[in-house]
């Protein structure tokens, strides 16, 4: 059920950034950072989950730039639910995703 709900956050997130003027994304918000930077560092959390359930160390995500940020969302939440994590991680990520779609573009 866990597993479900992150996805179902993913594509929401997903879906609106896509749908997010490039000019929004790029604005910052009162505590400074962009909502392109907060999906940014929801995506790298997203890589870095990943990589622990695989053994593998973490790595930088690449920052492709604002355009992009929703496909590297995409991609990463993809990446971690093909490796069907344990409910505690994916509800621990699933409220990091919902906080994307809470805060002002």
């Amino acid at each position: 059920m866990a597993t479900e709900d992150l996805q179902t956050e993913l594509r929401r997130a997903v879906d609106r950034l896509r749908t997010t003027a490039l000019s929004a994304l790029a604005r910052p918000g009162a505590d400074g950072r962009t909502p392109a930077d907060a999906a940014y560092s929801v995506a790298q959390e997203l890589a870095d989950a990943a990589a622990r359930l695989e053994g593998e160390p973490a790595r930088p995500l690449p920052r492709l730039g604002d355009p992009v940020v929703a496909d590297q969302l995409a991609v990463c939440g993809a990446d971690l639910l093909a490796l069907d994590p344990p409910a505690s991680v994916a509800e621990r990520l699933r409220e990091r995703v919902a906080g994307l779609r809470r805060t002002d573009p």
